[in-house]
């Protein structure tokens, strides 16, 4: 397998509130609009007991960006729009070096506090794509053990070419550190799965302490890593954009990075993306189908929904509308592509998945 070592710095943070074995749900609705902290040392809790920080320098200490780093404003609370609400944007470095980061924390208390056999820890989240463009900011999200020397688990999404990539802790030429893995059957930097553009889409990681396992998942794609840091204990999550590279005058240009719907829990059996609590589907039905301008979703129990998102054949969500506890909904399709898709119902009591075809 071929592979490339990530020679990055990767900076850190940590993470958490505990509901059963969930660590963290987040989607920044009930944030306000604006800085997400005010403190950028990452000392003060901001926002949602959110804390953050930046750097303008890389390991040799020279800062080589006139993006302000250390400055609170690049990291934001921001409206995502229709089906999305509230965002967490954070924005890159236009230099070589440099970084921004939001992290929540105490996650090594709530994992030492974990159920006996929940070894793995599992992030999800919704990432927007954009388009690709002249930045070379990397977006990512991992997790670092407890004295945050090792990136055990992550992904990788670079905004200059959309493509989508694993992280971890690893051994293979030339030796052991993080390295970044294609999300294909052969794991391969030569074969990478690029994103669509201007998609909102849902990826997933996971880390399993026993085993070393990681874990990558997006849409149709599940890769399977034998980490190295077995016995290593989670000691936070980061979200953060980095500059993407080291080298002399290559980046010039700053990028932006849209997160949301973030989910974090431990699991004793790998649990990535897949449907959790499932109603049963006859209690929902959705009209007309097919379908040309809107849905209608209604229920036989009174079931009050909470979110509706709606799933291309390629496993990308192209639209996730969140509702307030709803008997009866309704969602705007006339924007989607003709074609099939999965129709996903969140509710107060689980989750169900039917199709529809868009006129």
């Amino acid at each position: 397998m071929k592979k490339q070592l990530l020679l990055a710095a990767f900076l850190m943070g940590s993470f958490f509130t505990v509901k059963a074995q969930t660590f963290q749900s987040d989607d920044f609705n009930a944030l306000i609009v604006g800085n997400l902290v005010e403190d950028f040392t990452g000392v003060t809790a901001g926002q949602g007991d959110w804390y953050a920080g930046g750097t303008n320098n890389g390991a040799a200490g020279t800062t080589t960006t006139t993006t302000n780093m250390t400055d609170a404003s690049v990291i934001q609370v921001v409206d995502g729009g229709e089906g999305h609400g509230n965002v967490l944007q954070i924005e890159g470095p236009n230099g070589n070096y440099g970084a921004a980061y939001a992290w929540k924390t105490g996650l090594a208390d709530f994992w030492d506090a974990r159920t006996e056999g929940n070894d793995l820890l599992e992030v999800e989240f919704d990432y927007y794509t954009g388009a690709p463009g002249a930045s070379l900011n990397n977006m990512r999200v991992a997790i670092f053990n407890e004295d945050s020397s090792k990136l055990l688990s992550g992904i990788n999404l670079a905004t200059s070419t959309g493509i989508i990539s694993g992280l971890g802790y690893y051994t293979s030429t030339p030796g052991t550190g993080t390295y970044i893995f294609g999300l294909n059957p052969e794991n391969t930097t030569s074969a990478n799965v690029i994103l669509p553009e201007n998609t909102w889409i849902r990826a997933g990681f996971s880390y399993n302490v026993t085993t070393g396992e990681i874990i990558f998942k997006y849409g149709e794609y599940s890769v399977s890593i034998e980490g190295a840091a077995p016995g290593e204990i989670p000691g936070e999550i980061d979200f953060y954009a980095a500059a993407g590279s080291t080298t002399s005058a290559t980046n010039t240009e700053s990028a932006t990075g849209w997160f949301d719907n973030i989910a974090v829990k431990t699991s004793a059996s790998d649990s990535l993306l897949a449907v959790k609590d499932v109603v049963a589907a006859t209690q929902f039905s959705i009209f007309p189908n097919p379908a040309t301008n809107v849905i209608n979703v209604t229920n036989a129990d009174n079931t009050l929904v909470n979110n509706v998102a709606i799933v291309d054949v390629n496993g990308r969500t192209v639209k996730s509308v969140k509702f307030n506890g709803a008997a009866e909904t309704q969602v705007n399709i006339s924007d989607l592509a003709s074609g099939v898709y999965m129709v996903t119902i969140a509710s107060e009591n689980g989750t169900t998945t039917k199709k529809i075809v868009k006129n």
